[in-house]
């Protein structure tokens, strides 16, 4: 009887055994942290992610309703999409919305538990945490005295202000200053990461974009003006959404984005007559708006630029990069020039029409002036008289 015991007991102990180093050899399969080294099978750590893997497709545009153009054919209704206030005085779209939840959703799940991909977060924030965050750190204190200087004005309210209110142009700090020195704690979403991370990893961008990875070469490159943008709320927001776009309009944004920095370098350069370089911080987004179904945004911010502050509004165009635009004033604590008004105007006209709303009364306003040397930073010289 005794022995009998003592065999079923060494065969339930031996079955015990033998299930956890099942489960053991699976965990490591599957990038997990056990004691061996890795199995010579399928690795996380392999050229690309595992496309067995069910992930969520970026969400689709509801198709525009077609109207007849006098004959037979059909052509799409421009229709003006509904935005509305968020917490942030940003202007959005529910479907905007609904593209940052999916953001964070898919920086959660897909993203975070991959073990390469955190690997490679956990270099660039400490990168990050050496290089920009001292210098966003120390930059907070400077646009903080911008702030009081504008609420000193806003107070006095002199007529000028009138003007510019007139012609749709707020500046920077109208929309208040939120400020987030830590945005590398949201390295998981690859649009946070382009703007901050100067170096390129081909399997991160790859786990996040999937199919529509090799379909646009766009995606293939790091963001050359790094580092130049101030983390605020309202960035770190908008980034999320167009992390959550098609795979085409997310490609349109990175070229839109880089011609609408060079410009704000090149306007600024024009309007103050002398050379203008941009470097780590000096763009601050403090206000945006989607228009439509991410036919555009309109953004608004500060510029800081040997200690002065310079307010901006610009026009980031999904259809056109290339007519993605910008208006910054040399000056705006002062009478608007005609010339800084029909510039104004005729940006408020184009965002009007990407709206498809009638066009505002508007006025003119100033230019920025900007270009990229290598290391994340934007300068430029002023164009010649003609």
């Amino acid at each position: 009887m005794e022995n009998k015991k003592a065999f079923f007991s060494i065969v339930i102990i031996g079955s015990v055994l033998f299930a956890f180093s099942r489960s053991g050899l699976s965990f490591q399969r599957e990038g997990g942290y056990g004691g061996g080294g890795r199995s010579s099978g399928a690795s996380s750590y392999s050229k690309k992610p595992a496309a067995s893997r069910a992930v969520p497709r970026f969400p689709k545009y509801p198709k525009p309703a077609a109207r007849s153009n006098g004959g037979n054919q059909q052509r799409p209704v421009v229709n003006h999409v509904p935005a509305h206030a968020d917490s942030l005085g940003n202007r959005v779209t529910a479907d905007h919305l609904s593209r940052v939840d999916f953001a964070h959703n898919r920086s959660e799940s897909v993203m975070r538990n991959d073990p390469r991909v955190t690997d490679v977060v956990r270099v660039n924030r400490a990168r990050f945490t050496n290089f920009y965050r001292p210098e966003f750190e120390h930059r907070i204190g400077i646009f903080n005295g911008f702030v009081s200087h504008y609420n000193g004005i806003i107070i006095a309210h002199p007529p000028f202000l009138d003007i510019w209110h007139h012609h749709y142009f707020f500046g920077g700090f109208y929309w208040g200053f939120h400020p987030i020195v830590d945005i590398d704690a949201y390295f998981y979403n690859p649009m946070v990461y382009w703007f901050y991370v100067g170096t390129f990893d081909d399997y991160y961008y790859r786990n996040w974009y999937r199919t529509e990875y090799d379909t646009y070469p766009e995606l293939h490159k790091p963001f050359e003006y790094h580092g130049l943008y101030y983390p605020t709320e309202n960035l770190k927001q908008l980034l999320f959404g167009v992390s959550a776009m098609t795979g085409e309009k997310q490609a349109s944004f990175r070229t839109a984005i880089s011609t609408f920095t060079r410009k704000l370098a090149q306007n600024m350069a024009n309007g103050l007559g002398t050379r203008v370089r941009l470097s780590n911080g000096d763009i601050a987004v403090t206000h945006y708006e989607v228009i439509n179904y991410d036919n555009a945004v309109d953004l608004e911010g500060i510029v800081n630029y040997k200690g002065q502050s310079y307010n901006f509004k610009g026009l980031i165009d999904l259809e056109n990069p290339s007519e993605s635009d910008v208006f910054v004033p040399a000056t705006w604590d002062k009478n608007p020039t005609p010339e800084q008004l029909a510039k104004l105007d005729s940006l408020n006209a184009h965002i009007s029409s990407l709206k498809g709303i009638p066009e505002p009364e508007v006025s003119t306003e100033p230019e920025p002036v900007m270009s990229a040397p290598p290391s994340g930073e934007v300068s430029a010289d002023p164009a010649p008289n003609p």
